[in-house]
């Protein structure tokens, strides 16, 4: 009885069964599997400043090829842009998240057999900075910086950054407003 591994191209022979009276040999052709999302991107959003993450995680025959393009342009790596590849995912990374990078993202892979497609839309937030006035207060005392906002409104709420920067560098905090609801002030009858 003879085994035959052929690769020829893109394909595979491999003898199923002999039989000692009769030798027959059935072949059964192994095509490539064509790529296939397990885990799809996901829409998203951010604020400008944000580190951000997409990733594509899939099956398919090897080897496979990765494109990673915002709004029809394909990307490529820079200081703001990295791209991970590994046998079964890629990742896109975006570090410090501007207006610009709003937009509809889309992975594409490809092997011998097929190419496939997953997209996701980005948004990414802009910064309103906050100057003291009639219905904001904004102080520093003592090294402690403190917002004020009268009267509050649902329409405050939302994420709040303080940012401090010195002559080493800046940092920020992050705070999350939740307004829950009006409240109704109590009135004594006198």
């Amino acid at each position: 009885m003879r085994f035959a591994v052929i690769f020829s191209a893109h394909w595979l022979l491999i003898p199923l069964w002999c039989c000692a009276a009769h030798c027959g040999l059935i072949y059964s052709l192994l095509l490539p599997e064509p790529p296939s999302f397990v885990q799809s991107l996901e829409d998203t959003s951010c604020m400008v400043g944000s580190e951000i993450s997409m990733k594509c995680v899939l099956s398919g025959s090897y080897p496979m090829t990765f494109i990673w393009i915002k709004d029809g342009c394909e990307l490529r790596e820079d200081e703001h842009v990295r791209m991970s590849f590994e046998a079964q995912s890629t990742e896109l990374h975006l570090k410090n998240a501007q207006l610009s990078d709003t937009g509809t993202y889309v992975c594409e892979v490809q092997n011998t057999a097929g190419t496939q497609r997953c997209a996701a839309v980005l948004t990414v937030s802009g910064l309103s900075h906050l100057t003291s006035g009639e219905n904001t207060i904004i102080t520093f005392v003592g090294g402690t910086a403190s917002l004020e906002l009268r009267p509050v409104s649902e329409t405050d709420a939302g994420d709040y950054l303080c940012k401090a920067t010195n002559a080493s560098g800046s940092d920020f905090c992050k705070s999350k407003v939740t307004v829950k609801g009006k409240l109704t002030p109590l009135c004594h009858a006198g």
